[in-house]
């Protein structure tokens, strides 16, 4: 072995540097914004304002649209629009509910419900 020729070796060699993300670009070249990841939870006592619904449940606007017409109920009150967390919470108890039943777990007790409207 080469007296010192460890520690030259060993300064010239430098950690890889991890690589950068290309930002993500449509085919026109743009960029896109990216998206915001869901963040949270929704409580039974909470009041949210929508945007804070939509960040926490990582909705965009056609999530929260079809969930109003799913049913959602919102508050609105001066410029803006409120959830209140009990009312999500009871939505998705419901949305569940009618997932199960349209799946055949309680299609016989249905039957006769189709008829009476």
């Amino acid at each position: 072995m080469i007296p010192g020729a460890g520690s030259t070796i060993g300064s010239m060699m430098t950690p890889a540097e991890p690589r950068k993300r290309q930002p993500k670009s449509t085919k026109r070249g743009r960029e896109r914004p990216a998206r915001p990841r869901p963040g949270g939870s929704v409580q039974a006592g909470e009041v949210l304002t929508l945007s804070e619904l939509k960040r926490r449940l990582g909705w965009g606007e056609h999530a929260t649209r079809q969930a109003r017409r799913a049913g959602l109920r919102l508050i609105a009150f001066g410029r803006e629009k409120y959830a209140l967390g009990a009312d999500v919470l009871s939505f998705f108890a419901r949305l569940a509910e009618q997932q199960a039943g349209s799946n055949g777990h309680q299609a016989a007790g249905r039957e006769g419900e189709r008829g009476t409207r």
